[in-house]
């Protein structure tokens, strides 16, 4: 049963910006030629001061990374919450699918026509049961997987956090969560890229990497921006 005490089957006991991720379909051939030929500075936390290689702004200050066509997109979100004087995230065991019995965070893939602030909402209303409002979202970034031994594994995936949430945690087919300290975080027994890159998203960083992944799957390679 899952509850706010900390407990798991998998291991020990276990900043805020209105930043639109477009995620448009169209024109992708002009779009990269623009993008690549400069460096933007998104002025939003909390990517203020990151140059993102290969950003273009619009308009309406969403961000459009020019090879997201070359990757299927996943996403990702940390809930946050304090209790006790400690704050604590979301992870469980993933129960089926690409990292079964790795510990995750709520997250998958978008659905046709979703923006990644969509997608999160409802994976992780859907794997957790919590409700999240989108202007609660977090956005850091996202991390390009490349898996050369599986390719059909590759993916981009948007990174988000959050520490305002209504509902209950409760089990899914996908995931079983409960709350575990930051201090205590599980680095050893999620995918190995994490390391390089989750812990200063839970305190609020932000995060664009590259990996790639060794022939056993498992070895992340990382490929500093």
């Amino acid at each position: 049963m899952v509850g706010s005490s900390e407990r798991n089957s998998w291991g020990s006991s276990p900043a805020r910006a209105r930043f639109s991720i477009s995620t448009a379909r169209s024109s992708v051939a002009s779009r990269r030629s623009l993008m690549r030929s400069s460096a933007l500075v998104c002025m939003r936390a909390p990517f203020a001061d990151v140059p993102l290689q290969g950003y273009a702004l619009s308009a309406c200050g969403a961000a459009r990374y020019s090879d997201s066509m070359e990757l299927p997109e996943v996403c990702v979100c940390y809930v946050i919450r304090e209790e006790d004087g400690e704050a604590r995230v979301l992870l469980g065991e993933k129960r089926r699918g690409l990292g079964r019995g790795r510990v995750v965070a709520p997250g998958g893939k978008l659905e046709p026509g979703e923006t990644p602030e969509q997608a999160i909402v409802r994976e992780v209303r859907e794997e957790v049961g919590l409700v999240i409002d989108p202007e609660a979202l977090q956005p850091h970034g996202y991390i390009d997987y490349r898996f050369p031994s599986r390719p059909e594994w590759s993916q981009r995936s948007w990174v988000f956090s959050a520490r305002s949430f209504s509902g209950a945690v409760s089990a899914s087919s996908e995931l079983d969560a409960d709350w575990v300290s930051l201090a205590r975080v599980p680095l050893d027994l999620m995918w190995d890229d994490a390391r390089y890159w989750l812990p200063g998203v839970l305190t609020g960083g932000p995060v664009v990497m590259d990996f790639t992944f060794a022939e056993d799957n498992a070895t992340a390679i990382p490929h500093p921006r």
